[in-house]
Order: C-alpha cells, then structure tokens, then sequence
C-alpha cells in the first residue's frame, strides 16, 4: 500500500472516540554493502514524510538533511555511521536494487525503543536505516505497515478504547492486530528503565567516592 492509501485508513482510525492522532511505519530487515563490507541493517520506514509526523519519527537532525524521495538517498541514525565507519556522502548498496548507489545525505536521531512485530525483539540504534517510504518499498520489497501507533487524549481512554481499536484495525483496514502494547507517559517503560540506570550510576559513583576516600586515607597514613 502506498502512504496516501494507508492514510485513508489511519484515518479512519482517527475518528475513533478519543483518538488525537494515528501514524504508520514499516521496519524491515535488510542487507546492505559499501565498498567490500557487507552487513545487515533494519530499515525504518514512516508513513508520514520527514519532519510531519509526531509519534516516534525522527527525533531531530544531526548533520545533513533529509533524504528526498525517489532521488537516491537515504539517511541512518548517528550510532549506525559511527559503527560502520560511514559519513555524509558515502554509498550504500542493496540487493533489491542491484549496483545503484543510496547515498547517505542525513544522520537522523532516533532515540526510540522499538522491536520487530514479528518476534518482539528490540532493535538497536547501530542498525537504523532511513528512506523515504515509497524508497523502502523498493529497498525492501514490503507490502504495507507494519506498525501502526496511536495516541489517546489520556491513558484511560486508550485503556477503555482499546478492544474497539483492534476490531476497527482488522474490520476497516487491511492489516490485522498481531499483538498491542500500551504506554503511559507517566509511568513510561522508558522513562522507568532510565530512572533505574540513573539510580544505579549514582550509586556506582557514592561508591567510587567511598573507595577513593579509602585510598587518600591510606596514602596519607
């Protein structure tokens, strides 16, 4: 499906009671070369152009732009090029594209948890990959979206909307529910696992400060 047709249904989607807002993104798997490297990535793919969506698109832009569509180009998270080695200007390949060239015009922030729908395993920040959507479906070959994120005026209208959600998902789309997963920005798994590692830095460095004192007193004595 294209991004105007999927947004006929994101949009039915919207009308739902409490709805503020429903975006789409595919994430895919995908092989890619530069030079003689070889390695494995995972696409992202919004449904919204860069720069309009609001739910876990790209945070901000960090050098470069963004990838225009149909031109060639693509972007990767900061974390990816520093891993592979890569910059602005550089090339990457992929098999569904043969010798063509994509080049890397932008590194785009994206700090966001995500997994693939298929396993539920989480998918680091080295491997992000951006095109544009109508660029990934070539790239990968994917038919349609494979995530589709809404938000609600308040936690408890999502909590009380989500049956309707999933049947309106499978009655008025063509996509189907596999599984859900429900945020609350108050109580965020992010934010929770944020503060815990916080909490445990600081205890490492009261401990750090303890030790060091130890040391200052011995050298002392």
């Amino acid at each position: 499906l294209s991004p105007q047709e999927n947004r006929v249904y994101l949009d039915i989607l919207e009308d739902l009671p409490g709805v503020v807002d429903v975006e789409g993104q595919s994430i895919a798997t995908v092989a890619w070369q530069h030079g003689n490297a070889e390695s494995n990535g995972v696409m992202f793919a919004f449904n919204e152009p860069f720069g309009e969506g609001n739910l876990q698109t790209v945070s901000r832009i960090i050098d470069g732009r963004y990838p225009e569509p149909g031109a060639g180009e693509i972007a990767v998270e900061p974390r990816f090029a520093e891993a592979n080695d890569l910059e602005i200007g550089d090339t990457l390949r992929f098999a569904n594209t043969g010798d063509e060239e994509w080049e890397i015009v932008g590194l785009l922030l994206h700090p966001y948890f995500a997994e693939f729908p298929s396993n539920q395993t989480s998918v680091l920040v080295e491997e992000r990959i951006f095109p544009n959507y109508e660029d990934a479906r070539r790239i990968v070959g994917f038919t349609g979206l494979s995530v589709i994120q809404v938000r609600y005026e308040n936690t408890a209208q999502s909590r009380e909307g989500l049956n309707e959600l999933v049947d309106a998902i499978g009655r008025e789309t063509p996509y189907l529910a596999y599984y859900t997963y429900q945020d609350d920005p108050d109580n965020s798994f992010l934010l929770s696992v944020m503060t815990d590692m916080t909490g445990a830095m600081d205890g490492l460095g009261i401990v750090a400060m303890i030790v060091s004192g130890f040391l200052v007193t011995n050298v002392m004595n």
